[in-house]
């Protein structure tokens, strides 16, 4: 059993929280990995992982370059797809995730969630809430999906992972975990209604304020988080310059 936790510029404190109540209930060690996945302009990581470090077989951190002007739920969404695309398939085992505030209430809780994601056989567990055709993940989520099956969860929009994935959370297997079984205290939050209407259409975005051959000349790292910021969607890591340039102009001009 593994643990991610993913840290944007908003969730610090909650995270430090959980990291905290986590390292004092988890007293047997661990035969997983646990895993910070955090902005690279984060200081405090080393820091932060510290207390589980010695807990779990295997501790590390995934540092990941992302726009400090996006929304949480933005920064969540791009951390929880680098996730999954550079470390979900690394480590054997299913995958807690937690990226907001959750305080563990059982000893050892890694082994209780492990246990409890087993029993229900499904391939994703954890507390949620329903709407019409859809379910919304609340709290940690535990994730043991094939890798062949993990792509329809990368994204890394302005929305909400959770929620935009609604609809794939929905048609793939979740096993709702009883409240009175529940390992964690958690702050639940009334959902947005998202009937099953057709999406608005984007606004077009703001002028670009550098030519075709200024943005050429930036780091394709920058030009990459341009992309995803102005488009919502996160290119792969390969996409050439000239590519990139491209899908930003074609942005402008639609």
């Amino acid at each position: 059993m593994n643990l991610a936790i993913l840290v944007t510029d908003y969730n610090r404190d909650h995270l430090a929280a959980f990291i905290a109540r986590a390292s004092e209930l988890q007293t047997s060690p661990v035969n997983g990995a646990v895993l910070l996945v955090h902005s690279a302009f984060n200081p405090d990581a080393d820091e932060l992982l510290a207390p589980l470090a010695s807990i779990f077989k295997v501790s590390a951190r995934l540092p990941i370059q992302i726009n400090p002007q996006l929304s949480a739920d933005g920064q969540a969404s791009m951390l929880f797809s680098r996730f999954l695309l550079n470390a979900y398939t690394s480590y054997p085992g299913p995958w807690l995730v937690v990226d907001d505030f959750a305080l563990p209430v059982v000893p050892d809780f890694m082994q209780e969630a492990e246990r409890q994601h087993m029993a229900g056989g499904d391939t994703m567990s954890g507390r949620g809430t329903t709407g019409p055709g859809w379910l919304l993940p609340v709290g940690p989520v535990t994730i043991s999906l094939p890798a062949k099956s993990i792509a329809f969860l990368r994204f890394a929009g302005a929305e909400s992972w959770r929620s935009a994935g609604r609809y794939h959370f929905a048609r793939s297997r979740f096993a709702m975990v009883e409240s009175a079984d529940y390992l964690f205290t958690i702050s639940l939050k009334e959902p947005v209604e998202m009937p099953d209407l057709p999406a608005k259409p984007e606004p077009e975005p703001n002028p670009i304020p550098l030519s075709a051959e200024e943005l050429l000349a930036l780091p394709r790292a920058e030009l990459i988080q341009m992309v995803a910021t102005r488009s919502g969607r996160q290119p792969h890591p390969s996409t050439g310059a000239a590519r990139l340039v491209s899908i930003l102009t074609e942005e402008v001009t639609k």
